[in-house]
C-alpha cells in the first residue's frame, strides 16, 4: 500500500507539471494554472477521457480575469486563443475526441458583462459564434457541443431582447429552434451527432429533435426551479437539479419512473448534478457544502449507488486534498474531471477509476460518441 508520504511527495512533484498520481490501477491529477492565474475549475471531458477544459481566475471577485484552457495527458495544459480585447473567459464543452469547443468571453464588463460564444477546433482555432439575425442584444453564451463537433448549443436574444436556446452549425447564424411560447430557455446539451438537444425553459426540462420537435420533462409541484444537469444520448435518461424550500437535489428521470432522488449520505441535505454517461448509466456531481463542509464529489451508477468519488480512488488521492466537485465523466464512466480544495488553493483535477467488472459492463452500453458538455 502506498504510504501517505509517498502520496504527498508525489503530489507535490505533481503540481508542477500535471503529472498523474498514480497506481497501476487508477491515477489522480492535479491540473496547472493557466498561466498568471491562482484558482482553477474544470467544466467538461472529452467522451474518450482524454481532453479536459475549464477555466482559469485571478483571484476570487464577480468580475475577476479568467482564461479557457485545455488540458490533455500528452500535451499539458493550453490557454485557448480569444480575441483582442478579452478579459474574461471560459471552456463549457468539448466534443468526443477533444478537437472542437465552446464556451463564453467578454471583452466588456462594465457598466456590465457582455458575454459572447466561441467555438475553437483544432484546425481553424477561435471563432466568434454570431448573434440571431434579429437580436437587438449582443449577448449569447455557448454550453454544449455534439459528440462529432458539429452543433454548438446554447442562448442567445432574440429581437425583444428575450433569451432564447440555440443552436450554430458550424459557425452559421443560430437556429432559435423552441417554439416562442416556451419563452426564456437555453439549451446546454447535444448528443453525438446532433440530433437531440436538451436544455432547460420556464416550463422544465426540454428535450428536442428534428423528428420529433419539443418534449418537456415537467418539473414537481414542490419545485420553484428545475435544469438540466445531464442527458443520455438518447434524451431518455435525465439528470435534473431541483430547488424548492429548503433543498437543493439531484434526480434522475426516465420516463417509466419519473423523477428518483439520488440517494444522499447521513449528514447531507443537498446535491446537484454535473454530468451523465451515453447509456445514463452513471450520473457525477457534488453534494453541496453547507456550513463549514466545502462538499464532496459524488458518482452514482446503477451498480454503486451514491459513493463519494474519493473512495473509488483510495489511495491515489492525497490525504490534505478535498474533491469538492466532479463536473464530468468519460463516456466508459471511468474517467471523471472536477474540482479539488486544499487549504484555500482551488485545482481542476482528472481521475481515472479502477475498471472492476462490475464498472466496466456500466459503460458497454453507453460506449459510443456523444456531445460533451458541463
Amino acid at each position: 500500500m502506498r504510504t501517505r508520504i509517498s502520496a504527498f511527495a508525489a503530489a507535490a512533484a505533481s503540481l508542477a507539471v500535471g503529472v498523474p498520481v498514480a497506481r497501476s490501477d487508477q491515477s489522480f491529477t492535479l491540473l496547472p494554472h493557466a498561466p498568471g492565474m491562482t484558482r482553477s475549475a474544470s467544466t467538461g471531458i472529452s467522451g474518450d477521457g482524454r481532453t479536459v477544459v475549464g477555466v482559469s481566475h485571478f483571484g476570487t471577485g464577480s468580475y475577476a480575469p479568467s482564461k479557457a484552457f485545455r488540458w490533455t495527458a500528452g500535451g499539458g495544459l493550453s490557454v485557448l486563443p480569444m480575441p483582442d480585447g478579452t478579459y474574461r473567459a471560459s471552456a463549457s464543452a468539448v466534443s468526443n475526441d477533444g478537437s472542437v469547443i465552446t464556451g463564453t468571453f467578454s471583452r466588456e464588463i462594465l457598466p456590465f458583462e457582455v458575454p459572447e460564444a466561441y467555438r475553437w477546433s483544432a484546425g481553424d482555432g477561435t471563432s466568434i459564434l454570431p448573434t440571431l439575425s434579429n437580436a437587438t442584444n449582443p449577448h449569447r453564451t455557448g454550453l454544449g457541443v455534439s459528440g462529432d463537433g458539429r452543433l454548438v448549443v446554447g442562448q442567445g436574444r432574440n429581437n425583444v431582447n428575450k433569451a432564447r436556446a440555440v443552436y450554430w452549425d458550424g459557425v452559421s447564424t443560430p437556429v432559435a429552434f423552441l417554439p416562442g411560447i416556451l419563452g426564456s430557455g437555453q439549451a446546454s446539451r447535444a448528443s453525438a451527432d446532433g440530433s437531440v438537444l436538451g436544455g432547460t425553459t420556464g416550463y422544465g426540462i426540454f428535450r428536442w429533435s428534428a423528428s420529433e420537435g419539443y418534449r418537456g420533462v415537467p418539473p414537481k409541484d414542490e419545485w420553484y426551479s428545475v435544469e438540466l444537469g445531464g442527458m443520455s444520448d438518447n434524451g431518455e435518461v435525465i439528470a435534473a437539479n431541483a430547488r424548492g424550500y429548503g433543498f437543493r437535489l439531484a434526480y434522475r428521470w426516465t420516463q417509466e419512473t419519473g423523477y428518483v432522488t439520488l440517494p444522499l449520505f447521513a449528514n447531507w441535505k443537498n446535491s446537484r448534478a454535473t454530468d451523465v454517461t451515453p447509456g445514463g448509466n452513471v450520473i457525477v456531481g457534488e453534494l453541496l457544502p453547507e456550513s463549514e463542509n466545502p462538499g464532496q464529489a459524488f458518482y452514482w451508477s446503477q451498480t454503486t449507488g451514491t459513493v463519494y468519488l474519493r473512495s473509488l480512488l483510495y489511495p491515489s488521492v492525497p490525504d490534505d486534498w478535498t474533491l469538492i466537485r466532479a463536473t464530468g465523466v468519460s463516456d466508459d464512466g471511468l474517467t471523471v474531471t472536477g474540482v479539488a480544495t486544499r487549504n484555500g488553493e482551488v485545482r481542476a483535477f482528472v481521475a481515472t477509476i479502477p475498471a472492476t467488472p462490475s464498472l466496466a459492463l456500466l459503460g458497454v452500453a453507453g460506449v459510443c460518441s456523444r456531445r460533451r458538455a458541463r
